[in-house]
């Protein structure tokens, strides 16, 4: 595809653009898993969550074909409050996150524009079926989320942070421990998107996706008890959209890896960072760099 000439037109400029939102908002919300995630929290305990990303992109796949120069950066952060509670002997952790990002396009996509808000309002239940305890560290878990269409949506503008859609989020997770300071984490999630039915330069035309999968997994490496090493890949497949009942054959397959460090710095604060990168992309913007922080304070 020559993008120079797609976007020559400013009807299939903005169809364009909304697109390319829906698929960056859909990999910057993505429910990637942190190493130490799938070990259940103490019932009865408040948890605060601040979340920072910041990617930066400079090439974008057409089914497998490469547009260089074509930049966009994101700026993300989130909000999240858990409050974990003790139902039947399982461990439940009701939850909301809260985002907000930013979008910056240059290069030969700079006249999509840039973008900045509020995003979709994120609930979520996960539930411990089993939990770690003083003999092994072995937990499984099973997460639902809600995406709730509250996010700045405008149909006149080319950028949206918020999708207009609900969507629902299923996630399988768990740990299992290979040795005194080495266990191995996994996931797989499935996202199922509503419609969008004010898509496009008018908010005439109606968008729908299919099933989104993402599976992910990670080494983890305990220094010391507060302290933990890891290595992680995650791969993300399906979510072909379609415009009006046409498909757009931009079915997602990427592939990134992450390296991430936490600690306690206080027994009731934790600092995460992790760095990762794209390393394959069949549709979409490649990541060529990402750093995600997280601050964790327990009351």
């Amino acid at each position: 595809m020559n993008i120079q000439c797609f976007l020559s037109s400013a009807g299939l400029r903005s169809a364009f653009a909304t697109v390319l939102a829906a698929s960056v908002m859909t990999s910057v919300y993505a429910i990637d898993t942190d190493p130490g995630d799938w070990t259940a929290p103490p019932p009865g305990t408040n948890l605060f969550l601040l979340y920072a990303q910041h990617a930066n992109r400079s090439v974008l796949y057409t089914n497998g074909q490469q547009t260089p120069n074509a930049e966009l950066g994101s700026d993300v952060a989130i909000l999240r409050y858990v409050r974990p509670v003790e139902v039947s002997g399982f461990v439940v952790a009701p939850q909301v996150l809260l985002p907000w990002a930013r979008l910056r396009t240059g290069g030969v996509v700079a006249g999509l524009g840039n973008a900045s808000g509020a995003g979709d309002l994120i609930l979520a239940s996960p539930i411990w079926f089993a939990k770690a305890d003083a003999a092994s560290r072995n937990s499984f878990s099973f997460a639902p989320y809600l995406v709730l269409p509250t996010g700045d949506y405008d149909t006149g503008q080319t950028l949206n942070i918020g999708e207009n859609r609900w969507k629902a989020i299923f996630q399988f997770g768990g740990t299992y421990q290979l040795s005194q300071q080495l266990d191995a984490e996994g996931a797989v999630d499935a996202t199922l998107f509503g419609k969008n039915k004010k898509f496009g330069a008018s908010g005439a035309d109606t968008l729908q996706q299919k099933a989104l999968y993402q599976l992910q997994g990670s080494l983890n490496w305990h220094q010391s008890p507060g302290t933990l090493l890891a290595a992680g890949l995650s791969h993300t497949f399906g979510g072909i959209q379609r415009v009006n009942g046409v498909s757009l054959e931009n079915e997602i397959t990427t592939t990134k890896v992450t390296l991430t460090a936490s600690t306690f710095v206080s027994p009731s604060l934790q600092v995460l960072v992790s760095v990762g990168r794209d390393l394959k992309v069949g549709n979409g913007f490649k990541e060529s760099s990402r750093l995600n922080v997280r601050l964790l304070k327990v009351f």
